[in-house]
Order: C-alpha cells, then structure tokens, then sequence
C-alpha cells in the first residue's frame, strides 16, 4: 500500500494541493482526476519520487525517509512510470527498449509475448522516432509491464488511443492490478475512470476521495529482489545494438582519421622542403661551398638543374692563379682547401683507362657485390668516386677511416666495420687537349669555346675500415669518403713520382692532340665563417670571373632561410588553426552525437539506476567509442602506409621505388617515422575530447530537473 499525508503542491505562489491524503492498494486501479492545471500530475511525481514536495511517505505501513541515492534505488526497484508523452529511447528499436526493462525484472514474458499484448507484433524493429503517438503510448505501457514492478504508475496513457486500442489497455492494466501491482493513473478518459477502483478529484485545493472499492487482498510488505543487470547488457542495449549510430560514428572516425593522415603527409612534404638537408648530405656543412673551374661554362648552363649536390668533378679544369688569389681574398672565409676528386675511370700513362676497384672484406670473408639483376646498373660493376671530407665537415668523426654513401653500402653489401681495399686513381698530372671545343648546353647561352682538361692518374692501393654510412641524395651517385689529408698526401706522393720521372708515360700517345701539365687545383672547398654569410661569399666568388662557379649543395635552403622565420611562424599558426578547426569540430560533432542520448540518459535517470551504475554506463559508452577512434585510425595508417610496406617486401623492389619517384619515396620515408608520433598526438586529443565530450554531457545531463524533462521543458 501506498499513503501520502500532508500533501502540499504549489507551484510558486499558486496552491494546488494543501494538507492532502493519498491512498492506493495492491489488486486496485486508482484514478487522479481534475481540472487542468489542478497539480495531478504533479501528485503523480511525488508518488513516483521524482519530486521534493512536502509529504510523508508510507509504503505498506513504513515511513520512508530517503535521501536522492534512496528515492533512485526504490523507484529502480518498485515503480514503472509511464510519461504523459510516452517518452522511449529514441537511439534504439522498440524491441532493444523492451529488453532494457526484461533485463531488470524476473518476468517470464518475452519481446514477443509483449508486442503480442500491446497488438504491435509490426512494430519490432521500429524505432521510437516512426511510431505513432498511440503506439508509443502501448510501447510505453509493454516497457512498464516488462519491468513487473509493484507500483505502475501513468500519466494520460490512453490520450491518443483510438477507442478500441484504449480497451486493449484498460485490459492490459486490469491485468496488472490483478496480479497485485498497485496501478495509479492520471486521467481524463471515460473509459480508465469508469474501471478504476480508487478515484480521487482535485479541487479547491483539496484531495477528494470520490470512488473508493473494497481491497481484494493483504499486501506484501516485502521488497522485491530484482534483477542486478551488468552495466555490460545494459550498455549492449543501449549503444551497442545500435547499428544507425555505430555506422555513423564510424564514418565520422574514418573522415577525421583520413583529413589527420594527409595532414601529416602535407606537413611532412611542406616540410622537406623547408628541411630538405636532413636527407642525404646531413653530414656536410652547410657553410661550405665548392668553387669550381667553369671554362667550359657548363656548370653555369646548367645552374638551377644541379639536384641535391655535386661532389665528384668530371671537367677538371684547373682554377687560374689569379681567381685564387682574388678567392683568398674574399671577406668572410674561414678556410679554403684545394679539392680533388678520385674518378672511376681515369687515363694512366699510357693512354688507358683504367678504373678503380674494390674489394669488401667481413671476418676475414671477402663479401660479393651485389648482381646486376633488378638494378638500375647495367655495368659490370657499379662506378664510384672518392670525395674528399674536412674537419669543418659533420661527420660523426674526423678520425682515420672510410664513409662509404647509401647507395654504395647497397651495391656493394658494405656494413659498418668491413674493411675495404681499394685500387684507387689519383691524379698526378693534366692533359689539355691542343683542339678547341664549343659548349653548346643551352640555346639562350653563348656558346663558349674552351679546351678539354683532364687528368693523367696512377692506381694506388689503399685500405681502411668503414665508420660510418651516409645517406645518398641520388640512386645514381655511389661515393667513398676520405679525409682530405689521406688523399693530399696520394696525390702528393704520386706528384713526387711524376716530378722524379719514376711514372712511366709514354709521351707519344699524347703528342700532337694534348699536351701533359702539371696538376693544378681545379676547385676549391671553402668553409664561410657563419651561415648568414653563405650566399653573400657565394655571389662573390661568381662575380669575380666567368671562369669560376660557385656552387652550394644548400642554396635553395639558404634562399629560403631569408624568410624561414616567417615562414614557420606562418607553419605554426597554420598548425595551431588546423588542430583548432579538428579538435572544434570533433567536439560539435561528438556533441551532436551524445544529444541523441540525452532522451538515454534521462530515462536512466527516470527508471532509477544510481549515479555509480550510469557513470559506469557511460564510461563504458566512451571506451568503446574510444576503440572505435582507435581501430579506425589503425586501419587508415595502415592503408595509407601499403606502398611502403610492398616496397620494403625486397631490397630490390624498394631500390625500384626509390630510383623511380624518388620524391615519393623521399616524402613517405619521413612520413612513416613521423606519421605515427602524428597519430599518437591526434590519438590522445581526440581521447582527451572524447571525456570533456562525454563529462560535459554528464554534467549538463544531471542538471536537467526530471520533471521539467517530463513537461517537455
């Protein structure tokens, strides 16, 4: 039995109830009827605890004195309340809204059995949102019944029922009456007054017992022992079943996961461009620059086109004395140093190339090179050359040793610590040939005439130990570095034997269409002081003559740096707005997205379930919308990173990769090291908006008051 004494309603300064008196029995149908505005309704919250209202509370004989936690779990446990708009949850089917209430009671029925009653079998996997408002009302009665609570409780459950579905749920609420269940109904139907056993009328502020029938039987004073449902099958109903939501949810993760893996392939490639050094010369200074012999002109032609770098120097005409001095000269040098460079194949005395060899020593094992098949080479062996490196130069350690470049590491199957022999040509003399030449490089240049310089050489063994491997800029270059000392002394040592006559040339070969001359520098290093400074010298040098070029393998850097401040304050800014516009729209759409739960939410809070058991709902609700976000990403990563995965299959097919786009490769090797600190960044942000998302609904939800929800306010 259910009784309320001194009932006091008023809304603000309007009475509507003063010192009432509220009965309902087990076995009966007890009828609140009245004006509008009257406070029935009103009556029927405080019955259902929704309300504070000033009264003392009996249930079968017991005072009940309860805190917000108390008045949830017993209106959890002993109250089915049917809301004046047949409020359901609009995010899952009417079967997925039955089973919620099935899994909080011991009944028998089924979805089925219950559909049957209600005569909505059609309507199983309907949502909410298409039914009419007659059968939202019969699939709100069903969710009433299918909880099997002690206490049914309904507000105008038959307003918009047609005359006939208005007897199926009379019967339907005799039925529960007759079980037991103390059935208490706020009508104005003809149909509900006429079959109720207790009606009570509002007026004048009184509480007016009109109808009273006598009780059928004693009632149970003991407490229900309900279903406890997992916070899992409550979750399971709720979110996961719902295929619409899911699906749109996964959508939304694969867009925002794709528009945050280009943004980190944009960013990578803008940033190469900024940063392009850091790949393949990140071990050269970028003070330095080369100043070499240009009388033919060809370097000059061909400025703009040079790539990343030129190290070896095939057209070895020697640098003019007075263009040395002017060099020497120069403001802003903090050291020079005469450059040479070892070619592959050079002329010896007597008039034969011949070409420099290697040999590739592991645990005393001599290792093979690799075989022509799947190269980009079709020689029998893979041409290098010897560059000279200084102490000005980055290298890891200036110390004694050999760096060999990336690309001769692979041919050659060179790893750090072999030792390498090596046959190695180095000049001791020049050859001019005597017949002018005309350089035709270019149809806007003048063509220029010049004689062909080249250089006499002498093989010389020589072996080491590799410290270290570089990365190479270009599948076609394969270069060994020497400290510039260990090669001056070569070249000094066979100049000597040149000088000495102990180098056997035979002079008449070359007689009549050359002339042999001592070696001269034909370039020159030339360490700037500070980096500021590079182009400055750069310009000076290609000002003092025609017949000088300077080159720097990071002009294009230094170029850029003029503006690279502003350019990465812009970067900056840009990102800073790039994450603001994901991260505000993540959070609208996430927004959006749990606004389709609020009908969710309060519904929990209407049923009962403690703040404990919704918030543990509700973080398992964020988890897995977490996974989602998670799996998603992984997936798109993973899809984005398959042509690097193919190429890295063989080391031939990503030689391949790397000899035909060269830029793809260049700008997917970086992306693969940064894309995923890319998407651990994004991960956590999107992690971090998911409980701001979801604490923030939270809040804003317990703040909604019950009973205004209920009025649709």
């Amino acid at each position: 039995m259910i009784e309320l004494k001194n009932i006091n309603i008023s809304f603000g300064k309007k009475e509507c109830i003063k010192n009432g008196h509220f009965k309902a029995y087990p076995y009966q149908i007890t009828s609140i009827i009245g004006e509008s505005g009257t406070g029935k309704s009103s009556l029927l919250y405080l019955i259902a605890m929704l309300t504070s209202k000033s009264c003392k509370y009996y249930y079968n004989g017991k005072l009940l004195e309860f805190n917000e936690k108390d008045k949830s779990n017993f209106r959890n446990k002993e109250i089915s309340f049917i809301s004046q708009d047949s409020i359901l949850i609009d995010t899952i089917s009417v079967e997925e809204n039955i089973k919620l209430y099935l899994q909080m009671s011991k009944s028998n029925y089924t979805v089925d059995d219950l559909l049957k009653e209600i005569n909505l079998q059609d309507k199983k996997h309907a949502m909410p949102n298409n039914l009419s408002g007659g059968e939202r009302q019969r699939v709100a009665l069903a969710c009433a019944i299918a909880k099997d609570s002690k206490i049914i409780l309904g507000d105008e459950i038959t307003s918009a029922l047609d005359d006939e579905n208005k007897k199926i749920v009379t019967k339907i609420l005799r039925k529960c009456a007759n079980q037991g269940k103390i059935v208490i109904l706020v009508s104005h139907e003809d149909n509900i007054i006429e079959n109720s056993d207790r009606i009570y009328r509002i007026e004048h502020l009184e509480l007016i017992l009109e109808k009273e029938t006598s009780i059928n039987s004693n009632t149970n004073s003991e407490v229900d022992n309900r279903n406890n449902t997992s916070c899992f099958r409550i979750f399971k109903n709720l979110f996961y079943s719902n295929k619409k939501y899911n699906l749109r949810r996964l959508l939304i993760s694969v867009v925002v996961m794709s528009f945050i893996f280009l943004s980190a392939l944009i960013f990578v490639t803008s940033n190469k461009k900024l940063n392009n050094e850091n790949y393949s010369t990140n071990n050269l200074s970028i003070n330095k620059l080369l100043a070499v012999s240009d009388e033919s002109g060809f370097f000059h032609q061909i400025d703009g086109q040079l790539g990343c770098s030129i190290h070896f120097i095939e057209n070895q005409e020697p640098l003019d004395t007075s263009i040395i001095n002017q060099l020497n000269n120069l403001d802003h040098i903090k050291k020079s140093y005469d450059y040479y460079t070892f070619n592959y194949s050079m002329s010896s005395g007597n008039g034969i190339f011949e070409n420099m060899t290697i040999k590739v020593f592991r645990d005393n094992k001599e290792i093979l090179k690799r075989s022509n098949e799947n190269t980009i080479s079709v020689d029998k062996d893979y041409p290098f050359s010897i560059i000279p490196f200084f102490p000005e130069d980055e290298f890891v350690s200036n110390d004694s040793g050999i760096y060999v470049n990336s690309n001769m590491a692979y041919y050659y199957n060179i790893e750090v610590g072999d030792i390498l022999e090596l046959e190695i040509n180095v000049p001791y003399a020049m050859l001019e040939l005597n017949s002018q030449e005309t350089s035709t490089f270019d149809d806007n240049i003048k063509a220029k005439t010049y004689y062909p310089v080249s250089c006499l050489g002498n093989k010389v063994p020589y072996k080491d130990k590799v410290i270290g491997i570089i990365d190479s800029n270009s599948q076609l270059d394969n270069e060994v570095y020497l400290h510039h000392s260990i090669m001056e002394k070569m070249i000094n040592e066979q100049v000597e034997k040149y000088q000495k006559n102990e180098i056997e040339i035979n002079y008449n070969i070359f007689e009549g269409y050359s002339s042999i001359m001592d070696l001269k520098p034909y370039a020159k290093a030339i360490f700037v002081d500070k980096k500021e400074n590079v182009l400055k010298v750069q310009n000076d040098i290609n000002e003092i003559s025609d017949a000088v070029f300077a080159y720097n393998e990071y002009q294009s850097i230094l170029e850029l740096e003029n503006n690279s401040e502003q350019i990465k304050n812009d970067t900056i800014k840009l990102a800073i707005v790039c994450i603001l516009i994901i991260v505000t729209g993540v959070i609208i759409i996430e927004i959006f997205y749990l606004k389709k739960y609020k009908s969710t939410y309060m519904m929990l809070k209407l049923i009962g379930y403690s703040e404990k058991k919704k918030n543990k709902i509700f973080i398992i609700h964020g988890l897995y919308q977490g996974l989602i976000i998670l799996c998603t990403a992984m997936i798109v990563y993973i899809i984005g990173s398959i042509p690097l995965i193919i190429a890295l299959k063989t080391k031939e097919n990503i030689l391949l990769v790397r000899s035909s786009f060269p830029d793809f490769y260049n700008t997917f090797t970086g992306y693969a090291v940064f894309s995923w600190q890319h998407f651990i960044f994004f991960t956590c942000i999107l992690g971090l908006i998911l409980i701001i998302s979801h604490f923030g609904m939270k809040v804003f939800y317990d703040r909604i008051d019950t009973i205004k929800w209920l009025r649709g306010k």
